[in-house]
């Protein structure tokens, strides 16, 4: 009897920092190899739209989703890991 053999899964090869070559690579290969849907599934909206859904712009201003401490706020955090140490 025949069988087919599947090669073992394996963590892919994502790293911390994207990168797009080889994502594109990736994405190229799924395709090929895998049956992927291309419709969200019945119940799932087609768009996020609230304030906390990212979209391309922000991609490219990545300043405008960084939060700057200042030392009040360095002050409060460490207020705060000392109250959870001392548990």
């Amino acid at each position: 009897m025949a069988t087919n053999e599947l090669p073992m899964p394996s963590q892919p090869d994502i790293n911390y920092y994207p990168d797009i070559v080889k994502y594109q690579k990736r994405t190229e290969r799924r395709l090929q190899i895998e049956d992927l849907d291309r419709v969200l599934r019945l119940g799932l909206p087609q768009k996020i739209d609230c304030a906390a859904a990212w979209d391309r712009s922000i991609q490219e201003r990545p300043e405008s989703w960084l939060y700057y401490l200042d030392a009040d706020d360095v002050e409060e955090i460490d207020q705060a890991l000392a109250s959870f140490q001392c548990m």
